[in-house]
């Protein structure tokens, strides 16, 4: 199985984490419950862990460290023993249900809420927010990173308005604890929840909150403390205000080794490898065709979250297939999060999300794999992989269309330019040399493939040196076909506020000399064929000629034929009688 559900739990732990329970369960007591070895042990290894954890957050004190179950549970202690009627409270659309639910409660005792929206890409407008602040506004409860998205919000900018306004700010640190370092102190976090089964790497069934010195919370539940046990109310200091019952003494034991691992390792070391992997994916997904992405993927920091749709399926049929055909866990449907739902419209159709861990592998997650992983599927007769970015054409992916039987020999590879300087202004993050290493690499792992592209003519600032440079780029490769646009302004793009436009006469001229040489490599490249049998898959009847069947090469080449008792979508082989400019014509054989 390949485990891409990290945002949901961390599947593989450390092994230190399994030897610490393993310990724990065998030596330790009930804390705080009597003198014995047992008891004691159980109390020393609770306390080392608020130690750690106290350490881990930068609090002012491990007192300041309450244990928890779950995020869940720190959640619902701070909002439901921060909060009372009259009190306003600002939070997001990006949340959880672990904040919202507790926050509608609230709501309904009398406290009032303010939810933030998001824009299409679902971030904040950190404006809205610190206008969104009344006289009666207690607090700012927000996540760190959406679960959806991986989005993150900006703890420093908030932390900067709670402190202005003088106001609590409480942060949801589920999906970011034991990935970005956290200090609360800097960050001027009031109270901090978070879980011990994701990014801390500990058992299920962990979690905490930090409540900074000063910060007062009614505790949730109330009983035995271990402590003070004629009182008739349960102890008001904390760590024990907030901790009632026997803890969970045995997980806690492996989340103190999660964190000596964290530690050792480094969250950075740890957080680069979970991006480079999310990056990598994000790259080879976002380029597939009815694929839509959700989030910003500009910012540097956001949780190592991808999640996307595939066209109008819905969200727990691509889970499931990917699950029982592939062996990739991912998790879809609505995720816990109502509102980023509703505001990036996905509602009905849910999304699939992919979260990864530094235990995850870039073969796990290389695109190349993904194409040899379909190229397996019984019944499948051909895979065309249709465009890539050059930037994102690796030795893998070509060598998985060379490899594998079912992947046509046929390459998309837009260009847009073939000069550099224009490249730049495109931003289009690559040059015309490395372009051409591409091309010549493709062209010696597969001899026989077809390459096509996009190119733009046009583009503002393009002289008719730019040009020219396109012009022998395409002499060069001698493109099979291309898609060849002129350029045309939109409105309100950085392309349309350039001011160095070229003109209509001279994008005319341009567009016309470019599909000249395009043409003639297209016709040379069809009279080869003149005489060979080919592979055609069958598509249809003829537009021209209904007498005729219509198909494709395996190099992606029209060709129309004649033929008896043959199907759409069967395999034929077609002898080709003639070449034409931009089709082929031939006859079935067997």
């Amino acid at each position: 199985m390949i485990y891409m559900d990290n945002a949901a739990t961390t599947l593989q732990k450390p092994e230190e984490v399994k030897r610490a329970i393993l310990y724990a369960l065998e030596h330790m007591g009930n804390a705080g419950r009597g003198g014995t070895e047992a008891a004691l042990d159980a109390s020393r290894s609770i306390y080392a862990v608020r130690e750690k954890l106290a350490d881990f957050f930068h609090a002012e004190s491990p007192t300041r460290i309450a244990f928890t179950a779950n995020s869940t549970e720190s959640l619902n202690i701070a909002l439901k023993g921060l909060f009372q009627p009259g009190d306003h409270v600002i939070t997001t659309v990006l949340e959880h249900n672990s904040v919202l639910r507790p926050l509608y409660w609230c709501q309904e005792q009398g406290v009032e809420l303010t939810i933030l929206n998001c824009d299409e890409k679902g971030n904040l407008s950190y404006e809205e927010m610190e206008n969104a602040v009344r006289k009666n506004t207690k607090a700012i409860v927000c996540t760190h990173a959406s679960n959806l998205t991986g989005n993150m919000i900006n703890l420093k900018r908030v932390g900067q308005i709670a402190s202005e306004k003088h106001i609590l700010f409480v942060v949801d640190a589920s999906q970011t604890a034991g990935v970005y370092p956290i200090d609360v102190q800097e960050l001027g976090v009031d109270v901090l929840c978070f879980t011990g089964h994701k990014g801390l790497l500990g058992p299920q069934g962990t979690g905490g909150l930090y409540v900074r010195e000063g910060v007062e919370i009614r505790p949730l539940l109330c009983g035995g403390s271990g402590v003070d046990t004629y009182n008739m109310h349960h102890p008001s200091q904390m760590p024990t205000a907030l901790e009632a019952g026997t803890l969970n003494g045995h997980g806690i034991a492996g989340l103190g080794a999660a964190i000596d691992y964290l530690n050792r390792t480094g969250i950075d070391v740890i957080r680069e490898k979970e991006l480079n992997l999310m990056r990598r994916f994000y790259d080879g997904i976002s380029q597939l065709p009815d694929v839509k992405v959700y989030g910003d993927f500009t910012a540097e920091e956001r949780a190592p979250i991808v999640t996307f749709n595939l066209g109008d399926y819905d969200s727990s049929e691509v889970s499931d297939e990917l699950n029982e055909v592939y062996g990739i866990a991912t998790r879809p449907g609505a995720h816990c999060a109502p509102l980023m739902h509703k505001a990036l419209g996905t509602v009905e159709q849910g999304a699939v999300r992919f979260s990864f861990s530094h235990y995850n592998t870039e073969e796990e997650v290389d695109f190349a794999k993904l194409l040899r992983m379909i190229n397996e599927i019984e019944g499948l007769e051909r895979l065309r992989f249709m465009t890539s970015h050059p930037k994102d054409l690796n030795d893998d992916v070509i060598k998985a269309v060379k490899e594998c039987g079912k992947l046509c020999e046929q390459i998309h590879l837009p260009v847009q330019s073939g000069s550099d300087r224009i490249l730049k202004k495109m931003n289009r993050h690559y040059t015309r040399e490395y372009y051409m290493s591409l091309v010549n690499k493709i062209k010696k792992e597969i001899p026989d493939v077809s390459l096509t592209t996009d190119i733009i003519v046009g583009f503002p600032g393009e002289t008719e040196e730019d040009f020219l440079d396109t012009l022998e780029l395409a002499k060069e490769v001698q493109y099979d076909s291309a898609f060849t646009f002129i350029y045309s302004r939109r409105n309100n793009t950085p392309a349309d506020m350039m001011l160095d436009q070229v003109s209509e006469e001279d994008k005319h001229n341009r567009f016309n000399r470019l599909v000249e040489v395009i043409n003639s490599s297209v016709i040379a490249k069809n009279k080869a064929y003149d005489g060979k049998v080919v592979e055609v898959l069958v598509e249809g009847t003829s537009k021209n000629d209904e007498s005729k069947l219509s198909g494709r090469t395996r190099n992606g080449r029209l060709v129309n034929f004649t033929g008896e008792n043959i199907k759409i979508g069967d395999l034929v082989n077609v002898k080709i009688t003639k070449a034409q400019n931009f089709s082929l014509v031939g006859e079935a054989v067997k």
